[in-house]
């Protein structure tokens, strides 16, 4: 008689599919965070730009309009799906508010009223 036939078949050993070195997984975490630190970077700039255009007079952008020969540049696509807006004219009352929206608007052309 066939003594194999009446043992259990030994159970096959499990595939680990998520084996990586250390090396790997600390790469895959720094790629991560500078995912993470590029993106709340762009939150900060949409937020403070929506909090300075909250409290000052600004003229916004409409698509295709053309201001003077000035065509506001458009901002990326993480941006507006932040819900940034391009700007292409701003109307401040002093040289201190000019010197921050210049800051916060590089794409703006910027007018002071005296």
């Amino acid at each position: 008689m066939d003594t194999n036939a009446l043992q259990p078949a030994a159970p096959k050993r499990r595939r680990r599919w998520l084996q990586f070195r250390l090396r790997t997984l600390l790469i895959a975490t720094m790629v991560l965070a500078a995912g993470c630190a590029y993106f709340t970077h762009e939150c900060k700039i949409v937020a403070e730009r929506r909090r300075w255009l909250a409290e000052n007079f600004y003229l916004p952008f409409i698509e295709g309009l053309d201001l003077g020969g000035h065509k506001a540049a458009r901002p990326s696509l993480l941006r507006l799906f932040l819900g940034d807006e391009a700007v292409a004219s701003i109307v401040v009352c002093s040289k201190t508010d000019a010197a921050i929206a210049a800051a916060l608007f590089p794409e703006a052309e910027i007018d002071v009223i005296k």
